[in-house]
């Protein structure tokens, strides 16, 4: 008899929604905190603010630690909402200020409770879901360019940096070997939705940060490699490189 609820409690962790509850919040914090389509955005910040407090009760170490470790980072963005004592405009600099502080301590957090590779991979997912809604609502807007695709979220450089997050993400996850084998074939297809997505809403600087991160990826990569010496040198061969051409270049 007391073995029973021990083997039912041990049959519920086998369970994959509850071993993966953690990343499944996270992924919905995500899909939430980005969309904005007209009419949802304050059920969105509601579901997503209350996705954070109920994973916050179940993952009390992490945000325990959070407070303890991190502390300095989440006093300095106070300044953020205070700024509202001295601004022109307090409600609007109090309100952002608040959303910035919200911000900075849900992204630390969230930065906790899972690791590197598996955070990655849970933002990839979120924004292949975000951008494909996207496509399929078709929602576009006037820019400089003529319409653009904003699909549910509200402008076209936030819906350029969603698919570059994509794209990069997916970059990320595709060399990641601890990945599943269906998620890195799923990053490809991903990629490529996010770099059509970036190329088509006219973002200058979406379409700048697509293109100069896969090299700086790699860089990064061949940097982990190397023994700390050879870091340093190397950083400091490109900034022998890098300073000439910036003396040189028209302003």
């Amino acid at each position: 008899m007391t073995d029973a609820p021990l083997a039912m409690r041990s049959d519920m962790t086998r369970f994959v929604p509850l071993r993966h509850l953690t990343e499944i919040v996270v992924f919905l914090i995500f899909f939430f905190v980005t969309v904005r389509y007209p009419g949802t955005q304050a059920i969105s910040a509601l579901t997503w603010l209350a996705l954070l407090a109920g994973l916050m009760m179940l993952r009390r170490a992490e945000l325990a630690a959070t407070l303890l470790r991190w502390w300095p980072l989440l006093l300095a963005t106070t300044l953020a909402p205070a700024s509202a004592i001295w601004s022109d405009s307090p409600a609007i600099a109090g309100r952002y200020g608040a959303q910035l502080l919200v911000a900075a301590f849900a992204g630390v957090f969230l930065a906790r409770t899972l690791a590197p590779w598996k955070l990655v991979a849970v933002l990839f997912l979120s924004m292949l879901l975000v951008c494909v809604l996207s496509i399929l609502a078709g929602r576009k807007d006037i820019s400089a360019e003529g319409l653009v695709l904003i699909g549910v979220l509200g402008s076209k450089n936030q819906m350029a940096m969603m698919a570059y997050l994509l794209f990069v993400s997916g970059l990320g996850v595709l060399v990641e070997r601890r990945a599943l084998r269906v998620l890195r074939a799923a990053t490809l297809p991903g990629m490529a939705i996010g770099a059509y997505i970036v190329a088509t809403t006219a973002s200058a600087t979406a379409q700048l940060l697509i293109v100069v991160s896969p090299p700086l990826f790699l860089g990064l990569c061949v940097l982990h490699r190397l023994p700390p010496a050879g870091r340093v040198a190397a950083v400091f061969a490109l900034l022998l490189t890098i300073a000439p051409l910036a003396a040189i270049a028209p302003e």
